[in-house]
């Protein structure tokens, strides 16, 4: 018997797809522009600390990379094969876990080694500026690979433990975030609480972080007692891999069996239904008001408790930002501070929204259903209409409350005493008026990524690059630009000024116009083609880059 079949067979596979050679080229052009963006900002210092910038931001931006790889790429690979029935047909033959584990990781891994190694001949490039050596450039390779072994491990362990493929996503993320961000929480916050130890004692607390062992990879000159935990750190991370591995191989052969719910587990799950959806009159009462609206409405709102997610969220974040004011005082109204975490939170909502919006009409599709629902005297314009509402009731509350607070930082911002007020209120003013429109365009154009798209992570990734991720692509390719046009006219005695005010309404007009390019393209895609699409399962479509250029 051929050793490892699934894996020999999952790399000739991955190998020929067409997204492991565009995923490639896009890592390897995001890289490009980071790496230009750091030009741009420090091509007139010395060659050295151009290096070094350069260095270490795209070793950070590759390590975030390939933290999330598991997230992305091996959180849902068992799980879907317990939704589809097919997981037990693989141990009708001679085959053990370790075989299918293996397998489902080297399919996966493809593609992100491949974007990963796009990403380190640019990384390699700051070695031919100075500032970095070569012993920093090998520990960074190292780290990244490891990290992104780990991760990937990770999420083969929790998909082994889940059938929902986007419960296990959430719970990978949880973990990640927890393994890499969670010790330097800890020791935050015993600094903060005055219970720190010494550096040496909180340093040994950040060893099972990958992190550290990236931190210390980068920095030149690092102290002594923090270099000797590079390889422990590595070794750490090693080893939870190779301990994720090894319990999803103990454990992927015995999932897939079909098991009777117990007494308890039937009354949890008769407990929650009651939470969630209601019980008796209440519950029917409920929907019998969703349904008098719009049927879909009905069948996308029936969790009574999801408006309820998003305010657990916003009043997560509340008690986050108190707890940095009591803890750090005026520092944390710091305008940078104010920015990032409005940022993060605008970040999550649009995730958020991304996700709610796409989910049920790519697994409607990917089961049949959405076609059956067509049948009906159900037109698309009531399906539109009926998502539009479901998301208002989610999401609406939370989004007018995130602006009341933007609002609230922005007036904490202009009141610092070196604040630019003209910028901090042109920037707020822009910051919200795209998040409406951004809003806005998720929920318009969403049904369509989620008929074309081969699944459901797949389509809500696929919306968020075309919203959001776009306009920051095209503003870097024209700060880009910008810096060479600066660099042009200083050596030909003329000048080129890019300054705040310009980069901040560049930025708010290249959002703005993405945003009504893909309304109109929504509108005219869901009038036309939303029936052909969503009866088109089976039907290859070329990926969304592709798609960009269908307008018709």
């Amino acid at each position: 018997m051929t050793f490892l079949p699934i894996v020999a067979r999952e790399l000739r596979v991955a190998a020929r797809r067409r997204a492991a050679y565009w995923n490639r080229v896009l890592a390897a052009l995001l890289a490009l522009g980071l790496g230009t963006l750091v030009y741009a900002n420090f091509h007139g210092r010395g060659m050295a600390e151009l290096g070094l910038v350069l260095f270490v931001s795209l070793a950070w931006l590759a390590f975030v990379f390939c933290a999330l790889a598991g997230a992305r790429l091996t959180a849902d690979a068992v799980s879907e094969e317990r939704r589809e029935g097919t997981l037990g047909l693989l141990f009708l033959t001679d085959l053990k876990g370790h075989d299918v584990v293996l397998g489902k990781l080297a399919a996966s891994s493809v593609s992100a080694f491949y974007s990963l190694l796009a990403i380190v001949p640019i990384l390699g490039m700051a070695l031919l500026f100075g500032g970095v050596s070569g012993t920093q450039f090998g520990r960074t390779v190292l780290v990244l690979v490891n990290t992104m072994m780990f991760s990937l491990a990770l999420g083969l362990c929790v998909s082994t433990a889940f059938e929902n493929g986007r419960r296990a996503a959430a719970v990978t993320v949880l973990a990640l975030l927890v393994v890499c961000l969670g010790p330097w929480l800890v020791v935050v916050a015993m600094e903060a609480s005055g219970k720190g130890g010494g550096p040496q004692e909180e340093a040994v607390l950040l060893t099972p972080s990958p992190a550290l062992a990236l931190a210390m990879a980068v920095i030149p000159g690092a102290p002594g007692f923090l270099t000797k935990l590079f390889w422990p750190s590595v070794a750490t991370t090693f080893g939870l891999t190779v301990v994720c591995l090894a319990v999803s191989s103990l454990v992927v052969p015995r999932v897939w069996h079909d098991r009777p719910m117990t007494a308890r587990r039937l009354r949890w799950r008769r407990w929650r239904e009651g939470q969630v959806f209601g019980a008796g009159g209440l519950r029917r009462a409920f929907r019998e008001r969703l349904l008098a609206v719009n049927p879909f409405f009905w069948l996308t709102s029936r969790d009574r408790l999801r408006p309820f997610y998003v305010w657990t969220l916003l009043a997560a974040a509340a008690l986050v930002w108190l707890w940095g004011r009591l803890t750090f005082g005026r520092d944390w109204e710091d305008s940078g501070v104010l920015l990032m975490f409005s940022q993060s939170l605008y970040g999550l909502l649009k995730l958020w929204i991304a996700a709610a919006v796409v989910v049920r009409l790519a697994e409607d599709r990917r089961s049949a259903a959405l076609e059956l629902l067509l049948t009906t005297p159900l037109g698309v314009g009531d399906i539109q209409s009926g998502l539009r509402r479901a998301l208002s009731r989610q999401f609406l509350g939370p989004l007018v409350a995130l602006v009341v607070l933007d609002v609230f930082f922005c007036w904490l911002a202009m009141h610092q005493f070196y604040s630019d007020r003209e910028m901090m209120f042109g920037t707020y003013a822009a910051r919200i008026s795209l998040l409406g429109m951004d809003v806005l365009t998720l929920w318009a154009l969403g049904p369509w990524v989620a008929v074309t798209a081969r699944h459901a992570n797949q389509a809500a990734a696929n919306l968020l690059i075309r919203v959001c991720v776009l306009p920051w692509l095209a503003f870097l390719a024209l700060v880009f630009l910008a810096a060479l046009a600066a660099e042009w006219r200083g050596r030909t005695g003329g000048s080129f000024d890019f300054d705040e005010h310009t980069a901040l309404w560049t930025w708010f007009l290249l959002g703005l116009a993405n945003d009504l390019f893909w309304l109109a393209y929504a509108r005219v895609r869901m009038r036309r083609h939303f029936r052909e699409a969503a009866a088109a399962r089976f039907e290859s479509k070329g990926g969304w880059w592709r798609a960009l250029w269908r307008l018709s």
